[in-house]
């Protein structure tokens, strides 16, 4: 049963169905839920929701409205009720009510600030990297009130410092093991079980216990080794959203097995074409667009490899409208496993620095996947996002406070208030010490206002302020 009501309604104890706004705008990331929190409403309310669904079966019935109270018509000779003052008169505000919003400093004169641009999909693809697309526009001038998923334990802040040297450690190592698998299948040397097997388990191992930094240290790629950092941050968002869609052990290690090897056909594509710092030309795409193929063929004969491990590398650039390649399938015909690895596949590529562009801040590219319509199984990209957090690791945000703070690891409590630190002034207009914030802890009063473009304030190594 499904009832509309006002927010004003809204109770706690209400099992709420949807609300009055797209998926990505809402407060709520699963709104088949009974509500419990009353900080959802808060949120609602800041967002500007208007109205809810909410199944009364299954939870809190909303009060009966009171029948309106008939009103008589007074007599004529009575005089007329003087007529209210207008809303405009009766709610003007005086001189000093409100502090205004200081002004946003202009950013550091090093570049001009990039255009203000639609958001919209990549119009060229490099075999799943973006090459022509728009810059990131500025931020928004109104806060954004991000969605919040249901609380949940996560993991306590623990030593960052000593997490990143791990996974530093287990990146360099990852992305020789697959330099040297690509190696082998450029020389003719089929890949077996046992060449991927204890890389991809090294791999979830470290998803389970040091997410954050795995992630952070994955996006940290060069012009040498993008493509084999490339799979081993795929594999690595693979094995978190398996986690995340509740799939089996089973699953989970295909889905990591294809994230780790999905673009192992691009070793028999013309590395000139792969290494170009611009844009491809029609001959040149046509060849990388091949590589889904290539990758498929050179497993197709390992009955080692789980079909749905190979149908990742054959389909992972397939779209849900059925514009991808190389079969054309849409919605549900495209597996389950590929539909995850085109998620993966993206994000990874639009927040990575690549000789011809720089990566998009992880927050701002969720955003636009979200407006890509067509593009991804929307379920899926949903509880991507809840995975990785509405601010991943490594996004620029906005403080309450008046700082620019940088993503650390996802939140103690919720997506939208996770651990940052903040490193610059935006009053100032200058750096100022480093400090850790755990903004999900009890009595913490500073917010997350804006996801910021770091191209806007010229910052271009944010990676030292997660280091330091």
């Amino acid at each position: 049963m499904k009832q509309k009501i006002s927010l004003s309604e809204l109770r706690l104890g209400m099992f709420i169905i949807d609300v009055d706004a797209a998926w990505f705008d809402h407060p709520i990331w699963q709104p088949q839920s009974l509500l419990q929190d009353p900080e959802v409403i808060r949120v609602l309310e800041a967002a500007r929701i208007s109205d809810v669904w909410i199944d009364p079966t299954r939870g809190l019935k909303p009060e009966p409205k009171a029948a309106p109270v008939p009103t008589r018509r007074p007599p004529r000779s009575q005089a007329p009720a003087k007529e209210a003052a207008p809303a405009s008169v009766r709610t003007a505000r005086q001189p000093g009510d409100e502090k205004p919003e200081p002004p946003r400093p202009a950013r550091p004169a090093l570049e001009p600030a990039p255009p203000e641009v639609k958001a919209e999909p990549p119009r060229d693809m490099r075999g799943g990297l973006p090459v022509e697309e728009d810059n990131p526009a500025s931020a928004p001038a109104r806060a954004w009130n991000p969605p919040e998923e249901a609380l949940r334990p996560v993991r306590a802040v623990g030593d960052f410092a000593a997490e990143l040297a791990r996974a530093r450690r287990l990146c360099a190592d990852a992305g020789q093991e697959v330099a040297s698998m690509f190696r082998s299948v450029r020389m003719g040397r089929a890949l077996g079980e046992k060449d991927v097997m204890p890389l991809v388990s090294q791999i979830a191992l470290a998803v389970q216990e040091i997410p954050g930094a795995l992630l952070s240290v994955a996006r940290l790629k060069t012009h040498d080794n993008y493509t084999y950092m490339h799979s081993v941050a795929v594999c690595a968002l693979m094995t978190a959203l398996a986690r995340q869609l509740g799939l089996d052990e089973a699953d989970a290690h295909d889905a990591g097995v294809g994230g780790l090897m999905h673009d192992l056909g691009k070793a028999l594509v013309d590395p000139n074409i792969l290494a170009k710092p611009g844009a491809l030309d029609a001959l040149e795409f046509a060849a990388v667009k091949k590589h889904p193929g290539f990758g498929y063929g050179l497993l197709a004969d390992q009955t080692e490899f789980a079909d749905s491990a190979k149908d990742i590398v054959l389909h992972h650039h397939e779209k849900v409208d059925g514009s991808g390649y190389p079969d054309g399938l849409s919605g549900n015909q495209i597996s389950l496993l590929a539909r995850m690895g085109a998620v993966c596949d993206v994000y990874d590529a639009i927040t990575s620095n690549r000789p011809y562009k720089e990566g998009w801040d992880p927050a701002i590219a969720i955003r636009r996947m979200a407006q890509w319509h067509g593009h991804f199984d929307e379920d899926i990209l949903k509880q991507f996002i809840a995975t990785i957090g509405i601010f991943p690791v490594g996004s620029l945000v906005a403080l309450t406070s008046g700082r620019l703070a940088v993503v650390l690891q996802p939140g103690t409590s919720t997506l939208s208030r996770p651990v940052v630190r903040a490193f610059f002034s935006i009053r100032t207009n200058e750096p100022i010490p480093i400090e850790t914030i755990d903004l999900g802890l009890p009595g913490c009063s500073d917010r997350i206002i804006r996801p910021e473009d770091p191209a806007h304030w010229g910052f271009k190594h944010l990676e030292r302020v997660l280091q330091a």
